[in-house]
């Protein structure tokens, strides 16, 4: 794989061939089943499936798209949001239903992975889907976002 060098803020979309994952892309009619913000130094900020939100070592299998922000995205202010929600779990039914808006996103609650994705580059001072509410933001929508551009797309 020859992506290219990764800046804190990136947004990395991945597809994956387990089932979970094709019931994601089937559910948002999308190639991509997840994404995640790169932090810098080989870290990835996300909300894992199983596992919730957390700072993980940068997983590259999967991984089809990265994008980057146009606005200059503020990685400390970023890193500042993440504290508030890290170890939120993952948010099983949220994901599936793309509902229940008004309590997703609150300190102890739970997230998914392109709804912490949205919230982790509104921190940082980049708004991929001009106030458009997080909670229904799929994977997907980060292409169509004008305030991202493709850096890297394993398609060539």
């Amino acid at each position: 794989m020859t992506e290219p060098s990764l800046k804190p803020g990136d947004v990395l979309l991945y597809a994956g061939g387990s089932w979970f994952a094709r019931l994601i892309q089937a559910k948002t009619w999308s190639r991509y089943s997840h994404c995640e913000v790169y932090d810098g130094d080989g870290f990835s900020m996300a909300s894992r499936d199983g596992i919730g939100v957390g700072r993980y070592l940068l997983r590259t299998d999967g991984l089809r798209v990265i994008l980057r922000p146009v606005a200059k995205f503020d990685a400390v202010a970023a890193r500042t949001g993440f504290a508030t929600v890290n170890g939120q779990p993952y948010f099983w039914f949220g994901l599936l239903a793309f509902a229940n808006a008004k309590r997703q996103g609150r300190e102890n609650w739970k997230m998914f992975c392109s709804e912490f994705a949205c919230r982790c580059l509104r921190a940082g001072g980049v708004d991929p889907f001009n106030g458009y509410d997080a909670d229904g933001i799929a994977p997907g929508e980060f292409m169509k976002s004008t305030a991202l551009l493709v850096v890297w797309n394993s398609r060539g």
